[in-house]
């Protein structure tokens, strides 16, 4: 509550009172409907498809949902007059190319966060606070990697920024995939301090690199649509990469079998697990890199002075 309030009276000192509208929008409620219409199902499938499998009626029901929501999203957007998404921002390709990459970035980051503490402690053996202050670590080499980035994109350009950082956090997951339930706590340590100082040179430049190629007037909806596709990107991580634990972990349950009470006394089990959903992170990691590879530099960027 303190962190809020002070937030609040810094945001009301700074901001300034009165912004200029270039032209009065409405809100598409239409267009919200049909995002969630087309998220919500998706994300259903995706977690329900593990254990119900990809055949059950119920998983079906929910992709063919997704399917026409998605359409329908689409064909509403492109033609009314003040759209929720306003797709004609795809055209441009840093736009296109700094938005796929920023959704596979926060889908491999988020999910990762989400396993990590379950890895620590029921891997590791730590305890809750133990794993509460090893979370912490990546928050902080965000903090001092991000405005650092940020500093270097305004001078150097972003492109070269996006592509070494994306590089490391593709590097952390390729050594993640090679943790073992035996691994000394440091290891896992460098490894968080790595990822969230990857992420930080990655996600200031690459925010950089959404904004500065539209014009002006459209900042604010780059912006909203950047939000929207990277927080869609975070549930849709959480969720692929559960689903690979499960699909690692409960065969191998079945297999010795254990119920997955028992499998916390089994480190081994679980451990290989979380390998998969590492495995996974490294491919969108890798992913996100090829798009990173295709930005093309600010002109006044491209000699590489600042």
């Amino acid at each position: 509550m303190p962190l809020c309030a002070f937030l609040a009276v810094a945001s009301w000192r700074s901001l300034p009172r009165e912004q200029p509208l270039p032209e009065e929008r409405r809100f598409d409620i239409v267009g919200a409907a049909l995002l969630l219409a087309t998220i919500a199902p998706l994300l259903y499938a995706l977690n329900a498809a593990p254990d119900d499998g990809w055949g059950d009626p119920g998983v079906i029901v929910c992709l063919i949902t997704f399917a026409a929501a998605l359409a329908s999203l689409l064909a509403w957007e492109s033609r009314i007059a003040f759209p929720l998404l306003e797709l004609g921002l795809f055209r441009e390709r840093n736009f296109s190319l700094a938005v796929a990459g920023g959704f596979l970035a926060a889908g491999a980051f988020v999910g990762l966060f989400y396993l990590l503490p379950f890895y620590l402690q029921y891997v590791r053996g730590l305890k809750p606070y133990q794993v509460g202050l090893c979370m912490v670590i990546p928050s902080i080499a965000m903090v001092v990697s991000g405005p650092l980035g940020g500093r270097l994109s305004d001078r150097r350009g972003s492109r070269r920024l996006c592509i070494g950082g994306m590089l490391l956090t593709a590097i952390t997951f390729v050594m993640l995939t090679l943790v073992t339930h035996t691994d000394s706590l440091a290891f896992a340590v460098a490894h968080l301090l790595l990822l969230g100082t990857a992420m930080g040179f990655y996600e200031t430049p690459n925010d950089r690199v959404i904004l500065s190629s539209v014009p002006k007037s459209k900042v604010g909806m780059a912006s909203g649509l950047q939000k929207t596709l990277s927080n869609a990107g975070k549930a849709v991580g959480i969720v692929v990469f559960t689903m690979a634990l499960q699909w690692v972990v409960i065969p191998l349950a079945e297999q010795e079998g254990l119920s997955l009470e028992q499998v916390e006394a089994r480190p081994d089990i679980p451990v290989e697990g979380f390998q998969a959903a590492f495995y996974y992170g490294m491919v969108i990691c890798l992913i996100a890199l090829v798009l990173a590879l295709l930005y093309r530099e600010a002109d006044g960027h491209r000699s590489g002075s600042g």
